[in-house]
This record gives structure tokens, C-alpha cells and sequence, in this order.
């Protein structure tokens, strides 16, 4: 294998290892929207397969965000998941037909979440500092984030 790419994909497992819980999430989120930026740009070109295979890896990120959220401890939670649920669906309706308005209707919101997200990152991330280290969470999920930003 390529030594740069070998490096590439050690920094990147490292970084995941110890990234906290929000920066997970972020990261989670930007591979989303280059997910879906991706497949809409190649449906463009109407090169459909590429289009379904970042679609489909899509709704991975999609499903193991949904799977994060606890409705014991945030009331918001399940409003969260109801959109998560639509997002897939009209996901799953953009990669089986080809459905380019599905696919426009996601994005923008996906983008809309993805900028909470960071912005909620950079408040927790601050007053975290003046805590010192702590454990995380999402140990148990790790792999599975190192495999969907690969």
C-alpha cells in the first residue's frame, strides 16, 4: 500500500480515537454532506451507480447518527429522529429511482444541521477545555465511524 495513503488512514483512526463525542458527530455530519454533494454531482452526469453507492453510504451515516440519540436525556431527540427517518426515506427514493428533487430536498437541510452541529461542537469544545480530559462516549461506535469516513 501507499506509504501517504498508509499515513493518511493512521492519522485519520488515531483522530477518530480520540476525538470527543461532538467532534464525532461533526465529522460524521461533513462526510454526510459530501456524501450527498457527490451523488448529486454524478447524477448530473447521469452515472447512476457511483450516485447509489454514496447514497447508500449516506443513510449508513444517517442510521448510526439516528442510533446516538437518547430520548431519556433530550426531549428534542425524537423530533430528531423523525427527520433523520424522512432523510432516509427520501434518500432511499433519490438512489431506486433516481430521484434528483429527493436529493435536493435533503441537502440543504443536511447543511442546516451540519453547521448546528459545529456551532454546538465549538460552545461544548470551549467549555470542556476548562474541565481538563474526560472519557467519551461512543466507544463502542468507533469502528464503525472510522469505517463510514474512510
Amino acid at each position: 500500500m501507499n506509504p501517504v495513503v498508509n499515513g493518511k488512514k493512521k492519522y485519520e483512526s488515531q483522530l477518530i480515537t480520540t476525538a470527543s463525542p461532538e467532534i464525532c458527530v461533526v465529522m460524521l455530519y461533513e462526510r454526510l454532506v459530501d456524501d450527498l454533494e457527490c451523488a448529486e454531482s454524478i447524477f448530473e452526469n447521469s452515472d447512476f451507480k457511483p450516485a447509489f453507492e454514496s447514497l447508500v453510504h449516506a443513510q449508513q451515516i444517517i442510521r448510526l447518527l439516528r442510533s446516538s440519540i437518547d430520548t431519556g436525556i433530550w426531549s428534542g431527540g425524537a423530533n430528531l429522529i423523525s427527520l433523520y427517518n424522512w432523510f432516509e426515506t427520501r434518500l432511499s427514493q433519490a438512489a431506486m429511482f433516481q430521484d434528483r428533487l429527493a436529493l435536493r430536498e435533503v441537502i440543504p437541510l443536511v447543511r442546516e444541521l451540519s453547521t448546528a452541529w459545529k456551532q454546538a461542537s465549538d460552545l461544548v469544545g470551549s467549555a470542556r477545555e476548562s474541565d481538563g480530559p474526560r472519557e467519551y462516549a461512543f466507544a463502542e461506535t468507533r469502528s464503525q465511524i472510522a469505517d463510514y469516513l474512510a
